[in-house]
């Protein structure tokens, strides 16, 4: 190895180490010609690294900014799905509260179903009640509306057709005295 080649070795393992750079440059101070031409092999070396260190921070850089518009969009698309989340749980508690009326529904209708009421029988009832007003020449929902009117006036027409059935018994009762007091 040169003079040249170790001045630039000491001077390269120095850099960090500000005595041992000044102890360099006493060392070989008196050699001029290796020493500035060792000086100058350091200094283009070290310009070397710096450029590289200086691109491979600018690639850094530009790293970190793409990787800080990643972040921000991920941050947005956390946004969303966090709004899709609420959005998706306002409809399963919307499909729950639905669920449970048609559970309701449903329970009602087995009720019906065992007190008689069933499917065939609802839908049969209701095919009497268009045909009865069909025949009356009610519109199909009147004769349904017009069922329910009669249904909540049952007793009192249960009532006046008992009424009606004594008074027919009363009346043939007393007919039927009054042929035997005649004949008697």
């Amino acid at each position: 190895m040169t003079l040249r080649e170790t001045i630039r070795g000491e001077l390269l393992n120095t850099v960090d180490d500000p005595d041992g750079l000044d102890g360099a440059f006493r060392k070989y101070s008196k050699s001029k010609g290796p020493f500035y031409l060792g000086l100058a092999d350091a200094t283009s070396e070290l310009m070397d690294r710096y450029e590289t260190v200086a691109q491979e921070n600018g690639d850094l850089d530009a790293n970190k900014s793409h990787l800080s518009d990643q972040v921000a969009a991920l941050h947005d698309q956390e946004i969303a799905l966090q709004e899709s989340v609420q959005n998706l749980i306002s409809e399963v508690q919307s499909a729950e509260q639905r669920f449970e009326e048609v559970r309701s529904s449903l329970d009602r209708l087995d009720q019906l179903a065992g007190a008689g009421f069933g499917e065939p029988e609802i839908a049969r009832l209701h095919e009497l009640l268009i045909q009865i007003s069909a025949e009356q020449g009610g519109l199909p929902e009147e004769g349904v509306t017009e069922f329910f009117r009669f249904v909540e006036r049952y007793d009192q027409i249960v009532s006046i057709d008992l009424e009606a059935t004594r008074a027919e018994s009363r009346a043939a009762q007393a007919k039927s005295e009054a042929e035997m007091g005649s004949r008697g």
